[in-house]
């Protein structure tokens, strides 16, 4: 795709074809290797989130069961007295 200010260049002879061709291959790879690394970017985000979702989630189990434990021994230390 082509627009008007390379044929205003071409037509000026301010650039040679193959020059701006050249230009044109190297401009279009790196906005391809920028789509891929952004692209893996996202995916790390998300498997981040992910992690720290999970993370979060085990934090609460671990709390749940800390008091449970802390129910237990309160119990078994109360049935112990009597």
């Amino acid at each position: 795709m082509r627009n008007n200010t390379e044929i205003v260049w071409l037509l000026d002879d301010i650039i040679s074809k193959d020059a701006y061709d050249e230009k044109y291959r190297d401009f279009t790879d790196k906005i391809n290797k920028y789509k891929e690394e952004y692209e893996f970017l996202i995916m790390n985000m998300d498997e981040q989130k992910n992690i720290a979702k999970r993370m979060k989630e085990l934090r609460k189990k671990f709390q749940i069961s800390m008091y449970l434990i802390r129910l237990i021994e309160l119990y078994l230390k109360a049935s112990s007295k009597k």
